[in-house]
C-alpha cells in the first residue's frame, strides 16, 4: 500500500522519455512500491501470535473475525488419538466458476474478456494436541492447499495481476509447533498464516461467507510468514494476550519475486469489557537491487455487542522510508498512509443487516517524494466487480502498457508493483446489505456498493503523455465518483455442505472512465470435513 503515488512518477519520465531516452531514465516508484509493502508488514503479524492456546486463539478470533478458519475448525470429522495425544484431520473442498462481461481497461479501448474462470481449492490439514507433562503442552499443525488459483477459458490482454491469473498451484500454509506452560508462557515457530481485526491488512484469505454476514468473498491464498514467536496468556479477567514475534515473509499480494523482507512484531489483545486488540510491526525489505522499504506500522482494533447489535472497526497507520524505484531525481520517499474499515451489524432469526465503511487514503501527487496510497488486503469485503475486477485489470494492464519496450525502451524501476490485484486503495466506500433466512439453511443477501476517490485516480503513462494533467487508465479526465455496484446473492449449506450464487452489476464513474455497464457472477460449491 505504501508504493503506489511515486510509481507513477517513474512511468510518467520513462514515457516521456520514449524508446530513445528511456534506458537513461531511472523512475520513481517509491509511492506505489511503500503502498504495497507497509500493508504487508500489518498483514503478516497477528493472528499466528495469538494462537498459542486454544483460550486465546477464540480471543485473537474474538476481536477479529468470530467464526474460525474452517479448514482447521475443532469439528472436523476425522480424529483419533495418537502417541498419548489426539490427532485432528480437517478437509475442506471448494470450486467456484467466475465470469464477467468484457470491459475496456486501456486508452486504446483494448477489452479485458476473462471468459469463464474456474477456481478450485482442496485444502488438507492436520491437528495434534498433546499433554507432555503437568502444565507442559504440545501443539503442532500442518495446513496445504492441493490444489488452489485459478483456470481460465480466454486469454485476457497482456498485464500483471489480472483477475483470475493466479496458476493452479500446490501453496502450504501452515507447518508450525508450539511447546506451551499452562498460560503463562508459549514459545513456537514454523509457517503460519495471519489475520488481524477485520483483515484490512492482515488477511488469512481463510474469511469467507458465514450465515448472517451477507459477505461477498471466496478468499484464495492468503499471507503467510515463516515465523517465531513467545507469547503469554490469556491472564486475568481481561484475558490478556501478549505476544511477540520475528517473521521472514513467505507470501502475500505485495511481495514480489526476488524480494527478502524480514519483521518485528508486538501484539497485545484483551477480551473484557471489550474485545479489543493492537499490533506494531516494523518491517525491512529489500529487491534484489538492493532497493529498500524500512516500514512501522500500528494497528488497532475493537468490538462490541449488544443484543442483536454488533460494531467493529480497524484502523492503520503506515509510517516510514522507501527507495523501491527511486529515481535520481526522487531516490527516496517518506511514507504516510491511513486506512481504516467500519462495520455495524444487526442480526435476528431470520433477518438482519451490515453495513461497511471503508476508507483508503490516496496520493495526490505522483511526482514528490511523500508517498500516501494505502493499499487494503484483497480479500477484505469490497463487492464483486468494482475493485476486484475492474480496478484489478485496468491497474494490471497499466502496467503491460507501461512495461511495454516498444513504448518506453525499458520498463521502470518496480513496475510490477503497479497493480492493485484487487484490493482496494484510494477509496471512500459505503456498502449496505440485508440478508434473510426463509427457511433453515438457506439465506439470500444483497447491497449497494457507493464508491468515491479522495484522491485523482492516475493512471501514470497516460498521465505524462498528456503532459502532466491528471489521466485515467481510459486517458479520461478522472473524477471523484468510482461508481456504483449492485450485488446478489443466495446461499444454502445443509450441515458441512455450502452451494451458493452471487451476481452484480458495476455503473463505472468518471474516475475510472465512465464505460458501460458491467455485469459478473459467480457459482460456488464447497464441503468441509
Amino acid at each position: 500500500m505504501l508504493l503506489r503515488s511515486s510509481l507513477m512518477a517513474s512511468v510518467s519520465l520513462l514515457a516521456s522519455a520514449g524508446p530513445a531516452r528511456a534506458e537513461g531514465v531511472v523512475t520513481s516508484t517509491a509511492g506505489v512500491l511503500a503502498t504495497r509493502t507497509s500493508s504487508i508488514a500489518t498483514r503478516t503479524a497477528t493472528v499466528a501470535l495469538l494462537e498459542p492456546t486454544k483460550t486465546a486463539t477464540r480471543t485473537a478470533e474474538a476481536v477479529s473475525v468470530r467464526e474460525p478458519n474452517p479448514a482447521s475448525s475443532s469439528d472436523a470429522l476425522l480424529g483419533f488419538d495418537l502417541l498419548g495425544g489426539h490427532l485432528t484431520v480437517p478437509l475442506m473442498l471448494s470450486l467456484s466458476a467466475e465470469g464477467t462481461s468484457s470491459f475496456p481497461v486501456d486508452r486504446d479501448a483494448n477489452d479485458f474478456q476473462p471468459g469463464l474462470a474456474l477456481s478450485p481449492l482442496l485444502r488438507v490439514g492436520l491437528e495434534f494436541k498433546r499433554t507432555l507433562s503437568g502444565m507442559v503442552s504440545l501443539f503442532a499443525e500442518y495446513e496445504h492447499d492441493l490444489p488452489t488459483g485459478s483456470w481460465t477459458s480466454d486469454t485476457p490482454v497482456a498485464g500483471e495481476g489480472l483477475p483470475g491469473s493466479a496458476p493452479v498451484a500446490a501453496q502450504l500454509r501452515k507447518a508450525w509447533v508450539r511447546v506451551s506452560y499452562g498460560p503463562f508462557l508459549h514459545g513456537g515457530a514454523g509457517i503460519l498464516t495471519s489475520h488481524f481485526g477485520l483483515g484490512l491488512v492482515a488477511n488469512d484469505g481463510a474469511h469467507a461467507w458465514t450465515p448472517g454476514s451477507a459477505r461477498f468473498l471466496d478468499p484464495r491464498a492468503g499471507d503467510v510468514v515463516l515465523r517465531g514467536f513467545v507469547s503469554t496468556g490469556p491472564l486475568t479477567d481481561a484475558e490478556l494476550v501478549i505476544a511477540m514475534a520475528v517473521d521472514n515473509l513467505q507470501r502475500d499480494d505485495a511481495r514480489v519475486e526476488g524480494d527478502s523482507a524480514y519483521q518485528f512484531v508486538a501484539s497485545a489483545l484483551v477480551e473484557l469489557p471489550v474485545h479489543a486488540g493492537m499490533f506494531f510491526v516494523h518491517r525491512r525489505q529489500t529487491s534484489e537491487d538492493g532497493r529498500y522499504l524500512d516500514v512501522s506500522l500500528f494497528d488497532l482494533t475493537a468490538r462490541v455487542s449488544s443484543g442483536p447489535l454488533t460494531l467493529e472497526v480497524e484502523a492503520a497507520l503506515a509510517t516510514g522510508g522507501t527507495s523501491l524505484g527511486g529515481s535520481p531525481e526522487i531516490p527516496d520517499s517518506d511514507v504516510l498512509q491511513l486506512g481504516a474499515v467500519a462495520r455495524a451489524s444487526l442480526s435476528f432469526s431470520t433477518f438482519g443487516a451490515v453495513v461497511d465503511l471503508v476508507y483508503a487514503s490516496g496520493d495526490p501527487n505522483a511526482h514528490d517524494a511523500h508517498a500516501t496510497g494505502f493499499h487494503a488486503d484483497p480479500s477484505l469485503e469490497t463487492g464483486l466487480l468494482l475493485f476486484r475486477s475492474v480496478q484489478a485489470a485496468q491497474t494490471g494492464r497499466g502496467y503491460g502498457t507501461a512495461a511495454d519496450p516498444m513504448l518506453v525502451g525499458a520498463p521502470p524501476a518496480g513496475i510490477e508493483r503497479l497493480p492493485t490485484r484487487g484490493g482496494l486503495t484510494n477509496a471512500l466506500v459505503a456498502f449496505p446489505r440485508l440478508w434473510v433466512r426463509p427457511v433453515a439453511d438457506l439465506e439470500t443477501y444483497g447491497g449497494v456498493l457507493v464508491a468515491v476517490a479522495p484522491e485523482k485516480t492516475i493512471d501514470p503513462f497516460n498521465t505524462d503523455l498528456a503532459g502532466g494533467p491528471p489521466r485515467n487508465a481510459l486517458d479520461r479526465d478522472p473524477g471523484s465518483y468510482l461508481g456504483t455496484e449492485l450485488d446478489l446473492g443466495i446461499r444454502y449449506s445443509p450441515k458441512r455442505l455450502s452451494f451458493g450464487a452471487e451476481g452484480g452489476v458495476l455503473f463505472p464513474g468518471s474516475a475510472i472512465g465512465d464505460s458501460k455497464p458491467v455485469f459478473g457472477g459467480r457459482l460456488m460449491a464447497g464441503c468441509r470435513l
